[in-house]
């Protein structure tokens, strides 16, 4: 019988490891040991990625409308201090107007 065929190979390791059950037992604490550091790392880098993603969508929304508001102020106030000075103008045309009818009528009736 040839030694290097794969089920004495496997004989060989199970004897190596204490017997079929350690050997099998063994494999699969390796397996899982290894399945969960490869889940780990990947859901980490998974869940890293995603609440970056999500941290900078955040931002971005945040920004955005902190840049709206600013502008929709800006065109607010600039509405009212145009409102205020045409306000005024018409105010200071009325009282002219005042002043000049006054002044007209104590001419006219001084003649």
């Amino acid at each position: 019988m040839n030694k290097d065929w794969d089920y004495a190979k496997l004989s060989k390791l199970a004897k190596e490891n204490g017997g079929p059950e350690a050997l099998i037992e063994k494999l699969i604490t390796a397996s899982a040991k290894q399945a969960s550091e490869i889940s780990y790392v990947k859901g980490v880098d998974v869940g890293y990625t995603k609440g970056v993603k999500d941290a900078l969508c955040v931002v971005f929304v945040l920004a955005g409308l902190s840049l709206l508001s600013y502008f929709l102020y800006k065109r607010y106030i600039k509405k009212l201090i145009k409102q205020i000075q045409d306000t005024h103008a018409g105010e200071i045309d009325a009282l002219k107007q005042e002043l000049i009818d006054g002044i007209n009528d104590y001419d006219n009736s001084q003649k």
